[in-house]
C-alpha cells in the first residue's frame, strides 16, 4: 500500500510527531488543561465572569497610635476612614481594637459604622475598676454594599441616652499614663469575602 507524505511508523504517536502549535483550542478536550500545565505563579488577566474563585476577596487594615487626652462628649469619633469595597454585595467583616487608659465611664456604647449604617453591640469596652489599660474589642459581620469603591468606616462612642461620657480618660495611652507601657496602637481591620 503506498502513503502519501511520511510512512507512518509501526509505533504508537508521540508529542514529537505533532508540530508545535498545530492543535487548535477546539480539539483540546473540556478540562484537558490543569494546574499541572498552568504556571500558577503567573498572573492571568480574565475577562468576563470567573466562578469557582469565591473565599477572600482583600483584607485592609487601619491603625492610629497618637495619644489622646479625651473629654466626656455625647459622642466621639475615634477612627474615619476609606475602605476600597472590591466586590459588590460582596460579605464584610470589621475587627475592633481600641486601647484606652484610665477610670472614666463604666458603660458606653461603640457603634461600628460602614457605608453611612451603624451597628451598636458589636463592640464594647471591658471595664477594669483603676487607672489601667481598657480595651475595646468588637467584630461584626456584614452585607458589603451593593456597589464597589470607597466605603467610609467609623469607629464611634455615642451614648445612647445623649448623656456627655468616654469611655476612657486616654485614648491610645504610652510611657505618659504609666512608665510600663510602651506606645499602644489602637486598628480597625476589614476582611472582604466573596462567599
Amino acid at each position: 500500500m503506498g502513503y502519501i507524505g511520511r510512512t507512518p511508523t509501526g509505533s504508537i504517536l508521540t508529542s514529537a510527531d505533532i508540530a508545535d502549535g498545530s492543535i487548535s483550542t477546539a480539539k483540546l478536550a473540556d478540562d484537558a488543561v490543569d494546574n499541572t500545565k498552568l504556571d500558577l505563579a503567573d498572573t492571568y488577566a480574565f475577562t468576563g465572569t470567573v466562578s469557582g474563585t469565591k473565599g477572600l476577596i482583600n483584607i485592609a487594615q487601619n491603625t492610629s497610635n497618637t495619644r489622646t487626652a479625651l473629654s466626656n462628649s455625647a459622642s466621639y469619633t475615634f477612627m474615619s476612614f476609606s475602605y476600597n469595597q472590591q466586590k459588590a454585595n460582596s460579605k464584610i467583616r470589621v475587627d475592633v481594637v481600641l486601647w484606652g487608659f484610665g477610670e472614666a465611664a463604666g458603660a458606653t456604647n461603640i457603634k461600628i459604622g460602614y457605608n453611612s449604617t451603624f451597628y451598636s453591640g458589636f463592640a464594647n469596652m471591658v471595664y477594669i475598676a483603676g487607672s489601667y489599660i481598657k480595651p475595646v474589642y468588637g467584630h461584626i459581620y456584614i452585607d458589603g454594599a451593593s456597589s464597589t469603591g470607597n466605603k467610609t468606616i467609623q469607629i464611634i462612642h455615642e451614648s445612647e441616652n445623649g448623656a456627655a461620657a468616654r469611655p476612657f480618660l486616654t485614648w491610645n495611652p504610652n510611657a505618659t499614663d504609666d512608665a510600663r507601657l510602651g506606645q499602644t496602637t489602637s486598628y480597625v481591620t476589614v476582611t472582604e469575602y466573596d462567599l
